[in-house]
């Protein structure tokens, strides 16, 4: 099968209307549906098991995480992250079965053509708790107590099966976390390339670090944050999987892979920048033609913040 026939196969099975909440019986199901995929690609387990659990108080979350063996194994890895649980009892299509669904399909690709390092695989478990304490996710649980080796990057997927809710803008994917390295303006170049997606890329700021790049964002990692944004059906019970862009989301996963191959082999290097020049760059390029901006004035971080601005008041993004 081709990537968008079994992107939609993992979407359509994984989000169903009793949803994947932690402790529920869909949460089960998504999580032995995840070990089971692993398992068959013959992916290594990070730990004993691909299940990996904590236990707070009455709250236990557990992550699901695998490593494809790389080239040399002895180098830091690349982490690529995406939460399998869902808000309450809504199905999560695209919050987040859509990234779940393309990071078993780079593993798929990484399983038979490995990258220069070994990329960790983290589905993490109770990024919805975010909203309560963000020191309650997953994906803050394997950083401080689960994680055995440091990583040379991460990079995060949340919200990233639909179109853009902005006509002429339908292909564009959101990226935070420039300014954590000055190696992703040539990454996310190349990677650009012919891939059918496009990047808008701006400060975590706009944002305050929503989901599982938090971490990242606090101990000042290199990182990147993938997102289209939310829609009319964020955090509802309309979050299903007939209303994602499979064509889309197999372009953004070959983009994706592209990048985890490229810093596989040139680590991004760990200074933050003055990103200003380089998200101008992008968003001139990608986003100003579609909102009919492109005699507007825009030189400066002052113009951006003022285009986030515009883009938080008047869509759903």
């Amino acid at each position: 099968m081709d990537d968008p026939t079994n992107l939609h196969e993992h979407v359509k099975i994984l989000a169903t209307s009793e949803g994947r909440a932690v402790g529920t019986p869909g949460h089960e199901r998504a999580r032995k549906y995840l070990c089971a995929n692993l398992k068959h690609l013959g992916l290594s387990p990070y730990a004993d098991s691909f299940a990996i659990e904590d236990q707070t108080n009455e709250l236990k979350l557990i992550n699901i995480v695998a490593t494809a063996p790389g080239l040399d194994h002895q180098a830091p890895p690349i982490l690529l992250g995406a939460h399998y649980d869902t808000f309450e009892s809504y199905p999560g299509a695209d919050d987040n079965a859509a990234g779940v669904a393309i990071l078993l399909e780079i593993a798929r690709s990484l399983k038979q053509s490995p990258a220069a390092c070994d990329v960790i695989l983290a589905f993490f478990d109770g990024e919805e708790l975010g909203g309560i304490d963000k020191d309650m996710m997953g994906s803050t649980k394997f950083y401080h107590k689960q994680s055995t080796r440091p990583i040379r990057c991460g990079f995060i997927l949340d919200l990233v099966g639909h179109d853009v809710p902005i006509a002429n803008l339908e292909d564009i994917m959101f990226v935070t976390g420039m300014e954590s390295s000055s190696s992703w303006s040539k990454h996310l170049h190349d990677a650009e390339a012919d891939s059918g997606i496009k990047w808008a890329t701006v400060l975590d700021s706009y944002v305050n670090s929503p989901s599982d790049h938090y971490i990242y964002v606090q101990n000042k990692m290199p990182y990147l944050f993938f997102s289209c944004g939310r829609w009319a059906h964020y955090h509802s019970p309309s979050d299903t999987y007939e209303k994602l862009n499979y064509s889309k989301m197999a372009h953004f996963k070959n983009a994706l892979l592209d990048l985890v191959y490229q810093c596989a082999n040139n680590a991004p290097t760990h200074d933050t920048y003055d990103s200003t020049n380089d998200e101008l760059m992008f968003l001139k390029k990608n986003l100003l033609p579609g909102l009919d901006m492109v005699n507007a004035p825009f030189n400066s971080r002052h113009d951006i913040d003022q285009l986030a601005q515009f883009l938080l008041s008047n869509f759903e993004v």
